[in-house]
């Protein structure tokens, strides 16, 4: 068939086994609830319907058990269904970790620009300290997303990511 067609049913069998999980308190901190554009989302929620392009806000809420003096940072992280990084970043890419102090917290994320192309992902979530020495908190697969791209054709639009681009031709004569 064509190729969106081939390319969607595969992600679809395969994404079949892979349920969002719960999150996992290593120590110190404990990552409790992730909303998207407003929508809460649990381990048992069915995926998050997401497009191209859109803009997307992610709210994590998350409470520190103690006090932790260099601050925290928390990262996000997509992957394919079949495990493999797109991309993500940490708080901290900044230059300044997180509050460390004992309480809950929200943290809100404003992606203007979705550039996952057409197919299944799932957002995880860490949680260091601000020194990156002390592994606080993780929740490897908090969600599973769809993205649709309109008027996707895999022959044209290649990978997983949307390269923003300009193109010029210049013709030349003989």
């Amino acid at each position: 068939g064509p190729a969106t067609e081939v390319i969607d049913l595969h992600e679809q069998r395969f994404s079949v086994d892979q349920h969002p999980e719960s999150p996992d308190c290593v120590k110190g901190l404990s990552l409790t609830a992730l909303s998207i554009n407003g929508n809460p989302v649990s381990p048992s929620s069915p995926p998050v319907s997401l497009r191209t392009n859109a803009s997307v806000d992610l709210a994590l809420s998350y409470e520190i058990l103690r006090d932790l003096e260099h601050g925290v940072q928390i990262g996000l992280l997509v992957k394919t269904m079949d495990g493999h990084n797109i991309g993500g970043f940490t708080t901290n890419a900044g230059g300044a970790p997180l509050c460390g102090a004992r309480g809950r917290y929200t943290l809100n994320i404003h992606l203007a620009r979705l550039p996952l192309l057409q197919g299944n992902y799932h957002f995880g979530f860490s949680a260091f300290d601000g020194g990156y020495t002390e592994q606080l908190a993780v929740w490897n697969r908090a969600c599973n997303v769809r993205v649709r791209t309109d008027d996707y054709n895999g022959l044209h639009l290649v990978g997983t990511t949307l390269i923003d681009h300009a193109l010029s031709l210049t013709t030349h004569t003989r």
